[in-house]
This record gives structure tokens, sequence and C-alpha cells, in this order.
């Protein structure tokens, strides 16, 4: 069963630019900049702490059982070649 945190951050995604972007299929549009808004980091975040923070979201969304986040995290992940 999905705790609150898990929920609240995913609600939390999904209201930024880049998941707004890849929902209307305009991934090309999505800067890096979104994509570390989206998972919460700073622009100049290190690869660790970006790749430490879409693990959490992909457990998050594992747990909810959110295949849509699911799908963008993993065209994160892949974009930022992590």
């Amino acid at each position: 069963m999905a705790r609150r945190k898990e929920l609240t951050f995913i609600n939390l995604l999904k209201n930024t630019n880049a998941y707004k972007k890849y929902l209307k299929n305009e991934k090309e549009n999505i800067s890096e900049d979104e994509i570390k808004e989206a998972l919460r980091v700073e622009t100049l975040t290190q690869k660790e702490i970006t790749k430490r923070n879409l693990s959490k979201y992909m457990d998050y969304s594992n747990k909810i059982k959110d295949k849509s986040v699911n799908n963008f995290l993993k065209f994160i992940k892949k974009r930022l070649n992590l």
C-alpha cells in the first residue's frame, strides 16, 4: 500500500513542466534543467545525487503502481545517460 510520502512526491513530479511536456509528447523540448527540477535537484548538482533522486522516484512510482510516471522516469534515465 502506498504511503503519503510517495504520493506527495509523485504528485509534485506530475506538476512539473518536464512531466507535462512528456505527456504532450514534447520530449525533445524538455531541458536538462526541467528534468532536474522534476527530480528536485539543483542545476549544478552532482550526477550521483541526481541518480539517487531518480532511484527514489522510481521506487515511489513502483510502490504506487503509476506506470505513466515510471515510463517518464525511464525516459529521464536514458536522456541523462544515468
